[in-house]
């Protein structure tokens, strides 16, 4: 019998806007925006920014939506109309996120790319209707990585994240987190982004009085 296919196979970069945008420091980035499938006037929507793993590094503006099965999921049509947001992905062409040591990485660090992303964020939400209290930030490996350091960046910005396989940053910080609702995701056969930086960095929030974080 052959197996049901995903409904996000369907889904291409093409099902989502295409954008590029300059930061001040004149880093380009493309990006694709999924848009509600209906705005309803004077109505204000979550933003969920979805940054993707170093395998989409690049500038054809495709190959973070396509290579990414939770940035085609956002597109699905049920989902789309269950969960009417703004879905940002944008493409970086250079990583977004450095390791400590990149053959046994263990602590995250923002790389320049990132401030760029999060201006292009504050773009998209001074251009959109917005609701500027529910903006998320996601993403998979390198992208679990960038999204840890956005929160860090701009605790201002985000209401809750879900990294996902990625390094945690220094767990020195873990404080600034503690109020952040955060859910984590990572396998323990993870041989890339071993699972051991996202546990230590969730019980190092958990000490510090978190208790909207779960892995």
């Amino acid at each position: 019998m052959p197996r049901p296919s995903c409904p996000a196979a369907a889904i291409s970069a093409d099902d989502f806007v295409t954008g590029s945008f300059t930061a001040r420091d004149g880093t380009t980035l493309p990006y694709r925006l999924l848009t509600p499938a209906h705005i309803e006037p004077g109505r204000r929507y979550p933003l969920i920014v979805q940054f993707h793993g170093s395998g989409a590094i690049g500038s054809d503006n495709r190959a973070q939506v396509e290579r990414d099965f939770a940035a085609r999921a956002w597109a699905i049509p049920a989902i789309r109309a269950r969960h009417p947001a703004f879905v940002l992905v944008p493409q970086f062409p250079v990583r977004s996120a450095d390791y400590d040591d990149p053959a046994t990485p263990r602590i995250a660090i923002a790389a320049p790319a990132l401030s760029a992303a999060l201006e292009l964020v504050d773009a998209v939400i001074a251009r959109q209707p917005v609701d500027r209290r529910r903006v998320y930030a996601s993403g998979f490996s390198m992208g679990g990585s960038a999204t840890w350091l956005s929160l860090l960046a701009r605790p201002d910005l985000f209401a809750g994240a879900v990294p996902i396989s990625g390094i945690a940053p220094d767990r020195a910080r873990a404080g600034e987190l503690k109020h952040m609702p955060m859910l984590v995701l990572h396998g323990d056969a993870d041989t890339e982004n071993p699972i051991d930086s996202d546990r230590e960095m969730v019980a190092a929030i958990r000490a510090a009085g978190g208790r909207r974080v779960r892995l």
